[in-house]
């Protein structure tokens, strides 16, 4: 007989909250209907790189501090949003005629607990991040436990998990023993998760599609390829987008040694405005400009632009 929790995800998270988990209904995310539902949206998108609501991909808001303004920065035109791939020769195999065969080896950054909960915490919900990763941590915890108790935990459309026995006994009335047998745990997609990357974009990503800077301007004096001290600069170009929340993502000017990373204004696949009002370039420096970004490679690239940018006086007020 199946001890499976088959009942559907209320069954799984009123156990949650038996287990001390505060789920009551008013509580956080509303009931465990409510949280169900955005466990299950969250962990779908972030594998078939859907986005993490209607948006897109990522959203991202960002203050500038001369403007008092804000701006959304949002990936778009399938670019971040889409599982990524490259295409590799199988060694190891070959055709009915002998030629060789290629294989698609997809490149997913991984997301953890904490990512997760950053997003959804993004996402409107009225919790804190890390009220939100503490609650995923205990449902991790969980669904370990009463897999370790001999169930197959069913977590709403996104997954199954069971405990099954791997290895051959000699007769029907032979016991387990860990030396000829083991515990294996055994995980299915659910059809929602199985749908959603059926129907994702994908992209094929080298190093060909990595970021293109045809040009850097200073948004103050509108001249090219010269920075003023805390000045701020249009970068222009092809595949400029990037993770702003990314810490080593975005543009970066390196002054006498020195790094210093830009705050995002504005970011398109075309156009970036990016402010640097720690970078106190003097008279005589030089800096060289570097876009990083995971965006269109399957790891962390970067783009050096050519020219150095000179100083230039802020103009008088």
């Amino acid at each position: 007989m199946d001890n499976g929790m088959d009942g559907g995800g209320a069954e799984f998270f009123s156990l949650l909250a038996g287990r001390g988990l505060y789920l009551k209904k008013g509580g956080i995310f509303g009931g465990y209907g409510c949280v169900l539902a955005m466990v299950e949206a969250r962990f779908t998108k972030a594998v078939t790189g859907l986005g993490f609501g209607s948006a897109g991909w990522r959203r991202g808001v960002f203050l500038n501090e001369r403007m008092s303004a804000m701006a959304e920065v949002n990936y778009n035109a399938g670019v971040a949003s889409a599982i990524r791939y490259d295409v590799v020769r199988n060694h190891a195999a070959q055709d009915a005629e002998g030629k060789p065969i290629y294989n698609a080896r997809v490149s997913a950054p991984t997301k953890s607990l904490k990512d997760v909960a950053k997003t959804m915490s993004r996402e409107g919900s009225k919790f804190r991040a890390s009220e939100i990763y503490q609650m995923l941590e205990h449902f991790s915890s969980v669904v370990t436990q009463l897999v370790e108790e001999g169930n197959a935990v069913n977590v709403g459309s996104l997954f199954r998990i069971r405990p099954s026995i791997r290895g051959t006994f000699s007769g029907e009335d032979d016991a387990f023993v860990r030396s000829k047998q083991r515990i294996q745990v055994r995980a299915s997609v659910g059809a929602n998760l199985r749908n959603a990357c059926s129907n994702a974009r994908v992209m094929r990503i080298g190093q060909m599609m990595a970021a293109e800077i045809v040009g850097v301007v200073n948004s103050v004096t509108q001249k090219a390829n010269t920075l003023c001290p805390a000045g701020s600069l249009n970068v222009s170009g092809k595949r400029l987008m990037y993770d702003t929340q990314a810490e080593d993502e975005g543009v970066f000017l390196t002054v006498s040694g020195k790094s210093y990373r830009g705050k995002a204004v504005a970011v398109t696949p075309s156009l970036v405005v990016v402010a640097f009002p720690d970078c106190n370039i003097g008279e005589g420096e030089t800096a060289t400009l570097v876009l990083k970004s995971r965006a269109y490679t399957a790891e962390l690239h970067e783009t050096v632009f050519e020219k150095q940018l000179t100083y230039e006086a802020a103009p008088l007020a």
